[in-house]
């Protein structure tokens, strides 16, 4: 018999991800939760929350010393659905109402918001047993570019849009050979093109529950509305 998941320690509570994961776990009473943040860290947490610092450079010691006692750590790095809609990510500018659609843009793939991501964690450590050892594929929802591009013209307006359409194949060329440029940004913003191809790129196995990789079903997921998503992030 498995022992229950009860204390947690959380590396990176703050930034994007992070605060929707600490609002999760403390929200459940399955679980007592440590931050673990650097010495130098000016993030604020709420009052409640039990802190352990460390110093900057992360000794082995220090870490051992942090995460004894605890059941499980959960290593919290950024993510991407809202962040993606905020920075244009997707090739979408509503402000300029101009769009940059690769393929033919109906590959639907899998996407998943802040509060999706938590929610699987605390399923995840609610259910160790189902999903010990295990790769977990989650999502809020599912959608293509062309479908994206709808949801934008519900926000914005559906008149002025100047749209592009763009071979995947040759996206993923140009990307590579950026890859090695010398300037930061133009790898960073190669690096985000590679990956959002390779994700609309058919036959890869971008959409979860089409490739029947989902964990939705079985972590109790809640689907998310597009739109109302959007609406969120760009405050509209």
């Amino acid at each position: 018999m498995s022992t229950p998941i009860r204390k947690v320690a959380l590396v990176g509570a703050s930034g994007h991800l992070g605060p929707h994961l600490l609002s999760a776990l403390t929200s459940s009473p399955t679980f007592t939760t440590t931050v673990i943040t650097r010495h130098s860290s000016s993030a604020l947490f709420p009052p409640s929350t039990t802190i352990h610092r460390v110093p900057d450079d992360y000794p082995y010691s220090e870490l051992v010393h942090a995460f004894r006692g605890h059941d499980a750590v959960i290593l919290s790095l950024n993510h991407l659905a809202e962040k993606c809609a905020a920075t244009n990510f997707y090739g979408i500018d509503p402000t300029a109402k101009t769009a940059t659609i690769w393929g033919d843009g109906s590959t639907r793939f899998s996407s998943s918001t802040y509060a999706g991501i938590a929610q699987a964690v605390v399923s995840i450590l609610e259910n160790p047993v189902r999903t010990k050892n295990q790769t977990v594929y989650i999502s809020s929802f599912e959608f293509s570019l062309n479908e994206l591009l709808d949801a934008y013209k519900t926000i914005f307006g559906d008149e002025g849009w100047k749209v592009e359409y763009k071979e995947i194949d040759s996206g993923i060329e140009e990307a590579r050979q950026k890859i090695g440029a010398e300037d930061f940004m133009t790898r960073m913003k190669a690096i985000g093109r590679l990956a959002l191809l390779s994700t609309i790129k058919p036959g890869l196995g971008g959409n979860f529950v089409e490739s029947g990789i989902s964990w939705n079903e079985e972590l109790g997921m809640e689907r998310e509305d597009l739109v109302e998503v959007l609406r969120r992030v760009l405050g509209r």
